[in-house]
């Protein structure tokens, strides 16, 4: 990542691009192993009588997945942004270095899909998908040691902490947005 924003592009591939083959990638081992993560059910109200509406959320997930995983990344950046201010990375550099971490999360993701394929009828699939989780969390936070080698562990740890916080809220505000608006659509 550092190498990359030194200017050293000869021997890497672009972020971005980068970014969309994995997600591409993913999308193709979800369909091909039929992994359905995101089936929820709904109660929904209609003419005063409660009746249970079954939404699949996978579906729009799996088709809108390269643009979910894009668009959530401006979203890490601002954390890192906000909690690494003057290190001496702008906004765009931090943008690049967030990239290259969702990158790697869908690699962990991708890794873990034969996994959750095996156990997807089962109860153990929260289980992965926390484990998931976490390694990503874990797997930011090492990476934000690596990158920001000048800065203390501790402070970076705390700092990526305070981060992924950011990440959170700037995600549920988004999401409560989507809700308020999406009746009028």
């Amino acid at each position: 990542m550092r190498e990359y924003l030194d200017g050293k592009r000869v021997n890497h591939i672009k972020p971005l691009s980068y970014i969309l083959i994995l997600a591409g990638f993913y999308i193709l081992v979800c369909h091909l192993l039929d992994i359905n993560l995101f089936n929820i059910s709904v109660e929904s109200a209609k003419d005063g009588i409660e009746t249970d509406k079954s939404v699949n959320l996978d579906e729009w997930f799996l088709s809108h997945f390269g643009w979910v995983t894009l668009a959530s990344i401006p979203l890490y950046t601002v954390g890192t942004a906000v909690c690494f201010y003057g290190k001496g990375y702008n906004f765009v550099e931090y943008l690049v270095l967030n990239i290259f971490k969702a990158a790697q999360r869908l690699i962990v993701q991708i890794i873990f899909l034969p996994f959750i394929f095996l156990v997807k009828q089962s109860l153990d699939v929260e289980t992965i998908i926390l484990v998931i989780y976490l390694i990503d969390i874990g797997l930011n936070f090492w990476t934000n040691i690596q990158f920001f080698d000048t800065m203390k562990p501790g402070a970076v740890i705390l700092r990526s902490f305070i981060s992924h916080l950011i990440l959170l809220m700037l995600m549920f505000l988004v999401i409560f947005i989507i809700m308020l608006i999406a009746p009028y659509f």
